[in-house]
C-alpha cells in the first residue's frame, strides 16, 4: 500500500508567517528587521516534511531517488527558471554591462545550485548591495538543494542498520553542523551561506519527523500544554523578526530561537490549538501555498524598482510591492506551480526533458552573456570608455582585511619601497589611497603600509560591535608607535556612514539613523564616543612622533557609478551624468564631523586633506572628470579618484 503523508493545513499557514517575515525585511519594515529568520524556518519546515515523506516510503520499502529527484525537479524548476526567463531580458534592459556580467554570473550560480557559494564570494547578506541582486535570495535554496543530493542518500543507507542508528547518525551530523556554525566560524561569511553551516537547522525538522507516530496523531493534540507550545512557538519567531537585526551575529547560538519556535509550533499546532486555528484560515494558508513564488518573485521585483527608481522608497510603494508580488504568485502558483506537479498533467518524460532543454538554454544564455562581458555594445563609445576607466587597487583583495580574522598589522601590504615611511590607516576608503599614494612616492623612495579593514570605525577608545575592529585598530595604533620609520600616517574614515547609516536608502534625504556600531548608548553620546576616539588616536599618533594627514569625509553618490555612465531611462540610454551630489547635501551629510573638524587646530603636524579641492565644480560634485570615472560604485574613489586625491598631497609642498 502506498505510504500517504496527510497533508497539514496549519503548516502551510507557517510558510506564510516564514514568507511574509522575509519580505517585510527585503522592504526594509523596521519593526521586521530580523526577518531574514524566515528562511531559517523554511529550513526546518522542510527538514521536517521531506523527511517524513521519505521516512514513510522506506518503511514501506517505496523509496527511490528517481521518483526523489522528480518531486524535486516539479517542485523547484518551474518557478527558478520562469523568474530567470523573465528577469533576464529586464536585466539586459537595465543594467550596465559590469552589471550585466555579474547578473549572468548570478544566472549561471543559481541553474547550478552554488548560488550560495557565487554570493559568498561576491558579497555578504547584510551589504548594501543586497539592493541590487535579483537572485541572492536564491542562496537558500542552494543549501537546501545540496543538502538534498547527500541526505537521502544517508537516510537509506543508515535505515537499513536501524532506525536508532539513523536516530544517532543525524544527531552526530546536527552536532557537527552546530560546533561549525557557532565556533569555528562565528563570524565568517561562510556561516551565513554554506550547507554544512546550515544542514542542523534542516536536520532539526527531520529529527522531529523521525519520533514516534503519537506524535503526529493530531487527534490528541489537544488540551492546554499544546496551546501554551504553539504560542510560545510562535511568539519565539515573532520575537527574532522584530528584535534581531543585521548586526546580529547570524546563524550562531541565537539562531536557536527560531528554530526552537519552529519545532515548537510543527510539534504541538492542530486544528485544536489556538495558533493551529488561525494558521489553517484558509486566506492564511493560501498565502502559505503562495509562499514559494512569492519569495522568488519579490526580490526581484523590489531589485528592479528600486533600480528605476532613484528617491526613496516610500512605505506605501512596498505595500504596492507586496501586493503585487502576491497578486503575480497566485498566477504562477494556479497555473506554473499546480500544473506541474501533477502527472496527470505532466508526465514525467514531459518534466526530465523540459529539465534539461530550460537548463542548457539559461546555461547558453548566461555563459554567452559572460564571455562577451555583459554586451557593452548596447551603448556608445563614450560611454564604455569611461566605464573602462574604472580601476581598484590591484591589492584590494589581498591586502584589505576584515573581521576577527584580520591580517594583523606586521603582516600588513607594503608598498612599493623597503623604507616604509608612511601608513594609510582608516576603512575601506583607503585601500584605492594607499596604492595611489604609494605609486607617488615612490618616485621620493618613500613606501607606504596599507592599514585598512572594511567598515571599522576608528575604535581605539570603545569597543565596537563590529566584530574584529576595535582589536584591529588598538593593534595597528601599537604597531604605528612602535615604529619609528613610520613618520607619516593618513587617517581616512567613511565617517557619515558609521554615524548616521547609508544614504542609498534615503537619497536625496539626509539619513540620520542611530549608530550601531556600540551598544547601550544614546546616538548623541555613540557620535560624541566615536569623535573623542577620533580625537584620542590623533593625538597619541602626534605624541609618538607622527605627521598626522586627516582626510575630510569622501562624497558620497546617490546611486551607485554605473547610473551616471549608463542612463535607465531607455529613451536617454547615451546620456552621461558627469555631476553627482551637490555643496549643500555634502554639507548636511556630513555636519557633525565636519563642525568637529572645523574646531581643531591645524598645523604642520596635523594636516587637513579636502576632497573637494579636486571634485567640486562649482555647486556640484564631479563623479567622472577628463572622461575617467573618479568613483568605482556608490562611495569609494577608484583609481582615478585616489590620484587626484593623493596630488593634495603634494600641494604646497606637504610631502617632501
Amino acid at each position: 500500500m502506498k505510504a500517504v503523508f496527510k497533508h497539514r493545513k496549519e503548516i502551510d499557514g507557517l510558510r506564510s508567517i516564514a514568507v511574509l517575515c522575509v519580505i517585510l525585511y527585503h522592504a526594509n519594515f523596521s519593526f521586521f528587521s530580523g526577518g531574514y529568520i524566515g528562511v531559517d524556518v523554511f529550513f526546518v519546515i522542510s527538514g521536517y516534511l521531506i523527511s517524513s515523506i521519505i521516512y514513510k516510503e522506506i518503511l514501506n520499502n517505496e523509496f527511490r531517488f528517481l521518483s526523489f529527484y522528480e518531486r524535486r525537479i516539479r517542485r523547484i524548476f518551474p518557478m527558478i527558471f520562469t523568474l530567470l526567463f523573465i528577469t533576464i531580458p529586464i536585466a539586459f534592459v537595465l543594467y550596465s554591462p559590469q552589471e550585466l556580467r555579474n547578473f549572468f554570473q548570478s544566472v549561471l550560480s543559481t541553474v547550478t545550485y552554488s548560488s550560495n557559494i557565487y554570493f559568498w564570494k561576491k558579497t555578504g547578506y547584510f551589504s548594501q548591495n543586497l539592493d541590487s541582486l535579483p537572485l541572492i535570495h536564491t542562496w537558500s535554496l542552494a543549501v537546501e538543494e545540496q543538502y538534498y543530493i547527500i541526505f537521502p542518500i544517508l537516510f537509506v543507507l543508515t535505515s537499513k542498520i536501524g532506525k536508532c542508528f539513523v536516530d544517532i547518525s543525524f544527531a552526530l551530523l546536527a552536532i557537527t553542523s552546530i560546533i561549525l556554525c557557532f565556533w569555528f566560524f562565528q563570524d565568517d561569511e561562510k556561516n551565513f551561506f554554506f550547507m554544512p553551516m546550515r544542514a542542523w537547522e534542516l536536520l532539526a525538522g527531520a529529527a522531529l519527523s523521525l519520533q514516534k507516530k503519537e506524535y503526529f496523531d493530531k487527534s490528541i493534540k489537544s488540551g492546554r500544554i499544546y496551546d501554551l507550545f504553539s504560542i510560545l512557538g510562535l511568539g519565539l519567531i515573532l520575537f527574532s523578526a522584530s528584535f534581531f537585526d543585521n548586526k546580529t551575529v547570524y546563524p550562531g547560538p541565537l539562531t536557536l530561537i527560531p528554530i526552537i519556535g519552529s519545532i515548537l509550533l510543527i510539534y504541538s499546532m492542530s486544528s485544536n490549538t489556538l495558533v493551529g486555528k488561525i494558521l489553517s484560515n484558509s486566506f492564511i494558508v493560501h498565502l502559505g501555498l503562495l509562499s514559494y513564488s512569492a519569495y522568488l518573485i519579490h526580490q526581484p521585483l523590489f531589485v528592479f524598482y528600486r533600480y528605476i527608481n532613484e528617491s526613496e522608497i516610500k512605505i506605501f510603494e512596498y505595500i504596492i510591492l507586496i501586493a503585487l508580488t502576491f497578486f503575480l504568485s497566485h498566477f504562477s502558483w494556479k497555473f506554473i506551480e499546480s500544473p506541474f506537479r501533477k502527472k496527470s498533467t505532466v508526465s514525467t518524460k514531459t518534466v526530465f526533458s523540459l529539465a534539461v532543454v530550460c537548463s542548457v538554454s539559461v546555461l547558453t544564455i548566461a555563459i554567452i552573456g559572460h564571455y562577451y562581458k555583459g554586451f557593452p555594445q548596447r551603448f556608445s563609445n563614450e560611454q564604455q570608455s569611461i566605464s573602462n576607466s574604472i580601476e581598484v587597487s590591484p591589492f584590494r583583495d589581498s591586502c584589505h582585511t576584515e573581521g576577527v580574522n584580520f591580517l594583523p598589522p606586521n603582516a600588513a601590504c607594503t608598498f612599493f619601497k623597503d623604507s616604509i615611511t608612511w601608513a594609510v590607516f582608516g576603512d575601506s576608503h583607503g585601500v584605492e589611497l594607499s596604492y595611489a599614494l604609494a605609486k607617488k612616492l615612490d618616485k621620493l623612495n618613500q613606501g607606504v603600509i596599507q592599514l585598512t579593514s572594511s567598515g571599522c570605525q576608528p575604535a581605539y577608545s570603545f569597543e565596537s560591535n563590529t566584530p574584529g575592529c576595535t582589536k584591529w585598530i588598538r593593534e595597528s595604533m601599537k604597531y604605528l608607535q612602535d615604529n619609528n620609520t613610520i613618520t607619516n600616517v593618513v587617517l581616512v574614515f567613511r565617517h557619515s556612514f558609521y554615524l548616521f547609516g547609508d544614504q542609498l536608502q534615503v537619497y536625496p534625504n539626509i539619513p540620520n539613523g542611530a549608530p550601531v556600531f556600540i551598544s547601550n548608548s544614546t546616538p548623541i553620546i555613540a557620535r560624541e564616543i566615536y569623535w573623542k576616539s577620533l580625537e584620542q588616536m590623533i593625538q597619541v599618533l602626534r605624541k609618538s612622533g607622527k605627521k598626522v594627514y586627516l582626510v575630510d569625509p569622501i562624497p558620497e553618490l546617490g546611486t551607485f557609478l554605473s547610473k551616471y555612465i549608463f542612463n535607465n531611462n531607455i529613451l536617454q540610454a547615451t546620456r552621461i551624468d558627469s555631476l553627482g551630489t551637490n555643496i549643500h547635501y555634502y554639507q548636511q551629510r556630513n555636519q557633525f564631523i565636519l563642525s568637529k573638524l572645523s574646531k581643531i587646530n591645524w598645523d604642520s603636524s596635523l594636516i587637513r586633506i579636502r576632497p573637494l579641492d579636486f571634485l567640486q565644480d562649482g555647486n556640484s560634485l564631479k563623479v567622472i572628470k577628463n572622461q575617467k570615472a573618479l568613483y568605482f560604485d556608490d562611495n569609494h574613489l577608484s583609481l582615478n579618484g585616489a590620484d587626484l586625491l593623493s596630488d593634495l598631497f603634494f600641494k604646497n609642498r606637504l610631502v617632501k
